[in-house]
């Protein structure tokens, strides 16, 4: 209902969906910030020992979706790099054999 406040008196549909960006998003500095911290929390990500393969992908994608919604992009070729140097050592034979047999850009 609050949202629907800020946009009550909008008479062309553009000054509504500006209104809600900045309301959602925040400024441009906001979303330059959320960006950065999202990016350094995308640099430290690591896989847990105790965690399976499908959590850790789940944590990436859900960065990856947030720097999206940010009108940025993290490349495919950028995640697969990021799982294969941020696995445990338990996948090290794993990463041998993918890295062997395909190239992965």
């Amino acid at each position: 209902m609050n949202m629907f406040g800020l946009i009550t008196n909008c008479v062309p549909a553009k000054d509504a969906c500006d209104i809600l960006q900045r309301h959602c998003e925040g400024s441009e500095s906001v979303r330059r910030t959320r960006l950065r911290i999202l990016t350094s929390k995308f640099e430290m990500m690591r896989m847990e020992e105790s965690e399976n393969i499908l959590d850790y992908d789940h944590r990436l994608r859900e960065i990856a979706n947030e720097v999206f919604s940010l009108g940025d992009l993290i490349s495919n070729e950028r995640l697969v790099s990021k799982v294969l140097h941020s696995l445990p050592e338990r996948f090290n034979l794993k990463i041998c054999a993918i890295d062997d047999a395909k190239d992965t850009s």
